[in-house]
């Protein structure tokens, strides 16, 4: 255990809560930090300190996916204590990180694209109306794979389809507990579900970077501005 580190990590980019209790925060040039269910925080990873986090995203298998400027590091919830890179990836600057029931894994970068990496290791480039500055990813059951962008919000569908439904500047994804996904732009989060905006709520200007719904303690927003939590 460690004193509390958030009056000195100001610049939050990334923050997952894992199926374990823990609470990972990913900082601009900081590394990684990790809460524990009971409130405690933990000691920093050694590899990883003084790193840029970009993207934290925990698979079906317990296994949690860290992206930073230097690549995609691999954590085993149980034990821990193990990192390894994947050199399958489109930029050695990630973003972000969804993944399908079915074992399929996305990966996007900051200007590369998205790349599809299936079960059996093998991966594909793929294209997306929303260009290739891919700031989020996220997959809903049963068939649609979010992207956000710079350049709006795409729906992508098994078939291959996709979908454009905004020309915001989408810059984070998270899942809404409530149903759905809420969406951050510079100037609004938004909440959709069943392909459409179901809520939107105004802000003040800020740079997204990532979104958290921790459903009766509020909404969490990291930004350029902070950490900042909109109440339930």
């Amino acid at each position: 255990p460690v004193a509390d580190p958030l009056e000195r990590v100001r610049q939050v980019r990334t923050m997952r809560l894992l199926s374990n209790g823990e609470l990972w925060v990913g900082t601009h040039a900081d590394g990684l930090h990790r809460r524990a269910a009971d409130g405690r925080w933990l000691a920093q990873d050694p590899q990883l300190r003084g790193e840029m986090i970009t993207s934290l995203f925990e698979d079906r298998e317990r296994n949690v996916w860290v992206g930073t400027q230097g690549g995609l590091h691999r954590f085993a919830l149980a034990p821990m204590g193990t990192i390894d890179s994947d050199p399958a990836l489109p930029s050695r600057l990630l973003s972000s990180v969804a993944a399908a029931p079915d074992g399929r894994i996305w990966v996007a970068s900051y200007g590369r694209g998205i790349v599809e990496i299936a079960p059996d290791g093998r991966s594909r480039a793929l294209s997306s109306d929303c260009g290739s500055v891919v700031m989020g990813l996220l997959f809903q059951a049963p068939q649609s794979l979010w992207i956000a962008s710079e350049q709006g919000l795409c729906e992508r569908r098994d078939d291959g389809r996709e979908i454009r439904h905004e020309d915001m500047q989408a810059m984070a994804l998270a899942p809404a507990l409530a149903g759905g996904f809420w969406v951050q732009g510079e100037r609004s989060v938004e909440r959709w579900q069943e392909g459409r905006r179901q809520s939107i709520l105004a802000i003040e200007p800020r740079v997204p970077l990532q979104l958290l719904d921790q459903g009766p303690d509020g909404l969490w927003l990291a930004s350029d501005r902070g950490l900042t939590r909109i109440d339930a």
